[in-house]
């Protein structure tokens, strides 16, 4: 169960705050918010039930035909359970977590933007930020990037992303916890915490500090 004092604090904003907060708060993150909450006895439960924790990936391509949707608001999972639709980036996270979650496994979502959207000028073929979600979830003691979108599954949250051209930028259980009501929100948030973001320490605060210490040595720097 989580804390009630933990309950009455108001849910940081920066992703400094938020990382710590998510390493003290674990339990925190097995709950689900106004836009994560799902049925009872629906299509989440069922899955959770059925399947082990490295196989939801392909269960729920197997149970959902992903058609094209319009992503300009947040879908909530009872949307999702209720339409069988399953859109972009964002809609897999919260399905998927919500899943983690019904299955006991503490889970966040984890908001990262594009790289070239602080260095392109925006066209008409492309949106003006680009930006993608993904799962962070806790299993045996360490917290676990999960990506819906590709199905991959690391323990280096920063450098995965990074190599894929993303830069992290919000951490919550549920996005209204944090401000986010529709895209731009979401937009917004990425951009406010960019300063915050692009701190080194942030690393040092998800990663293996061994890991983190190694890297930085070999790069002839010291931390």
């Amino acid at each position: 169960m989580v804390n009630e004092e933990v309950m009455k604090k108001e849910y940081p904003k920066k992703l400094s705050e938020q990382i710590k907060y998510l390493k003290e708060n674990k339990e925190y993150f097995l709950g689900f918010g106004k836009f994560t909450e799902p049925y009872e006895d629906k299509v989440v439960a069922q899955i959770a039930k059925e399947v082990s924790i490295h196989s939801i990936w392909k269960e729920i391509h197997a149970r959902f035909k992903p058609v094209k949707v319009d992503t300009n608001y947040y879908f909530s999972v009872k949307f999702m359970e209720d339409n069988l639709v399953v859109g972009g980036c964002s809609e897999y996270a919260f399905l998927t977590a919500a899943i983690f979650r019904k299955k006991g496994y503490p889970a966040a979502i984890i908001d990262f933007l594009g790289v070239e959207s602080l260095y392109d000028s925006p066209s008409k073929d492309r949106p003006i930020m680009v930006e993608h979600s993904a799962v962070l979830v806790y299993i045996d003691g360490r917290w676990y990037l999960y990506d819906s979108t590709d199905g991959t599954f690391t323990r280096f949250i920063v450098p995965r992303m990074l190599k894929k051209g993303f830069i992290p930028g919000n951490i919550y259980r549920d996005p209204i916890e944090v401000g986010i009501k529709n895209r731009k929100d979401k937009f917004l948030k990425l951009i406010d915490n960019l300063k915050d973001i692009l701190l080194w320490d942030i690393s040092l605060d998800i990663l293996e500090q061994d890991f983190v210490r190694k890297y930085f040595k070999h790069l002839g720097m010291k931390v």
